[in-house]
């Protein structure tokens, strides 16, 4: 181990390389700890949303990124008399199947698609 003594002999060549060394090995040391800071930070935002059924998206931790889509759904249903007149199933009711309720009639009676 170097003594404060020991230090006043170096030359100015060898105590600039002990400052490097010393300045490199902080880096090393800190950049270690704020990975390990990090590591912790996740663990803890990860049992945050298991713990309160969110996703990271939910609470501003998410990758920012849109999940991707399926794409577009298909038509479920059709009417049986035009085949142009589909429903996906969910969302807004188009305002022919409004009719179409509003006659008396089901979504059991339309064409299955």
């Amino acid at each position: 181990m170097l003594t404060k003594d020991d230090a006043k002999d170096l030359s100015p060549k060898e105590r600039a390389d002990l400052i490097a060394m010393l300045e490199s090995v902080n880096k090393e040391q800190h950049a270690a700890n704020i990975e390990k800071a990090k590591a912790q930070i996740e663990e803890a935002i990860n049992a945050a949303c298991t713990h309160f059924s969110v996703t990271r998206d939910d609470i501003g931790f998410g990758d920012g990124k849109k999940p991707k889509s399926k794409g577009k759904m298909k038509p479920k249903y059709a009417h049986p008399d035009d085949s142009e007149k589909v429903y996906k199933g969910h969302g807004r009711k188009p305002k022919w199947l409004e009719e179409w309720f509003e006659a008396g009639h089901t979504l059991d009676e339309l064409t299955k698609l």
